[in-house]
């Protein structure tokens, strides 16, 4: 498919982001619903707060090699499944980690 938009790099790095933030997405609400304890709930936090931001920081990457490339439908297409991925973890967040992570016992600090 040759023609202007189409750029083989961008396209396969895309593709790559969008699989591994997929595959984030899929990860985080399977992994808190097994945390059995508070250490693990936030480790699946963390997690979560990456999905969060891989949209914006994608975002952020592009702008700042070339703007033109928001010109590109395939990378207004990547960035777009991006932020609904992004939006999921946030709701995944809110809605299953912070409750779960509510119900563990706090840790008591040692001196």
């Amino acid at each position: 498919m040759p023609g202007r938009f189409w750029n083989l790099p961008l396209t396969v790095s895309l593709v790559l982001v969008l699989v591994s933030h997929f595959a984030l997405t899929l990860i985080v609400p399977h992994e808190a619903q097994q945390a059995e304890h508070l250490c693990g709930m936030d480790e699946v936090k963390m997690a979560a707060y990456v999905g969060i931001g891989a949209s914006p920081v994608l975002v952020l990457l592009l702008l700042l090699v070339r703007m033109e490339l928001f010109l590109n439908p395939i990378v207004v297409a990547a960035l777009l499944a991006s932020a609904v991925m992004s939006l999921k973890s946030l709701q995944t967040l809110i809605r299953v980690i912070l409750p779960r992570r509510a119900t563990f016992p706090i840790r008591k600090m040692t001196g």
